[in-house]
């Protein structure tokens, strides 16, 4: 089926999101693929993403253009059906391609160009270059050579599916292009149901990732929750400590300025009022007390003047006598 230019460059541009990261020159591969697939030889191919297994091991997704190419045998015109994958290394590596016999064909034992398993060798392929090989011309070469050899033959009545390989008789001509529809349009209706397939197994897997991702919001969202719970009990935790600290500073402090106003409120008192108590005796006692020293004072002195003038006499009648 033929292409539109601006469908073909929208499905090649769907699958290249798909496969991001894939490709150094994801470019050039979407380049490539989109002119196969608008040219006359490409045309009844299409684009696809499939599982490529290279030869050292190494599983990847890769760009699949898969379908079938013209060839021109004897003056009548067939269609061959094939696989070209493009290597994530593209277009610094070679494109692999692959005849993909239907169940009503069967791949020439000893060709030329096309090994047992299907996988295509040319010299087009082997001398690769990536800055003057493209993928139109190597489907052009490919359908030049088929058409000079063709690498398919219609399978034997009778001959079981077991036996791929068989050496073809001179009688035997390339599948018609009728069977190479057929074949194709069951091949398409498989692909299709496998691709719903995947679709709906696509979409299962996003819910469960949705869901998945919900709850790892769910849980990081608690445990944020949590954590500034944390953070506010601590700070009012500190903030009471902090409060009751000063609290106790300022009762000690106001409870020691009491005791000592306490203290000198008592010496005064006892000044005031006394031993007995009486606010009134208490200063007349202290005074009383006072006099009585006073008085004590006056006697000594009345005394000492006493005995300081008689002995002033003694002298005077001694100092007369003599």
């Amino acid at each position: 089926m033929a292409h539109n230019n601006n469908t073909t460059y929208s499905t090649v541009s769907q699958l290249m999101k798909r496969l991001g990261g894939v490709y150094r020159d994801p470019n050039r591969v979407s380049r490539d693929a989109t002119g196969l697939l608008t040219s006359s030889v490409g045309n009844n191919l299409r684009p696809k993403i499939s599982n490529l297994v290279e030869n050292n091991g190494v599983s990847s997704n890769a760009m699949l253009l898969t379908g079938t190419i013209p060839m021109i045998y004897m003056g009548g015109k067939y269609n061959i059906p094939i696989e070209v994958y493009l290597p994530p290394k593209y277009p610094l590596q070679p494109p692999v391609a692959y005849v993909r016999p239907v169940p009503s064909m069967m791949i020439k034992e000893g060709h030329q160009h096309v090994g047992s398993d299907g996988m295509v060798y040319m010299p087009y392929l082997h001398n690769w270059h990536s800055n003057s090989h493209n993928l139109s011309a190597l489907c052009t070469h490919m359908s030049n050579y088929f058409g000079t050899d063709p690498p398919l033959f219609a399978r034997p009545v009778g001959q079981p599916l077991s036996n791929s390989y068989v050496r073809p008789s001179a009688t035997h001509q390339p599948p018609r292009y009728e069977d190479v529809q057929q074949d194709q349009a069951r091949i398409d209706a498989l692909n299709e149901e496998m691709r719903a397939a995947n679709i709906a197994a696509d979409v299962a897997r996003q819910a469960e990732r949705a869901e998945q991702e919900a709850a790892r919001q769910k849980i990081t969202a608690e445990r944020e929750q949590l954590s500034l719970i944390n953070q506010a009990k601590a700070q009012l935790r500190n903030k009471v400590e902090y409060e009751l600290r000063n609290f106790d500073d300022t009762c000690r402090r106001d409870i020691e300025l009491r005791l000592k106003e306490q203290l000198m409120l008592e010496k005064s008192a006892n000044y005031i009022v006394g031993a007995s108590g009486d606010s009134k005796s208490g200063q007349m006692e202290y005074l009383s007390s006072k006099k009585i020293e006073l008085e004590n004072h006056h006697e000594q002195i009345d005394e000492l003047t006493e005995k300081l003038n008689g002995f002033i006499t003694t002298v005077k009648e001694q100092t007369a006598s003599s």
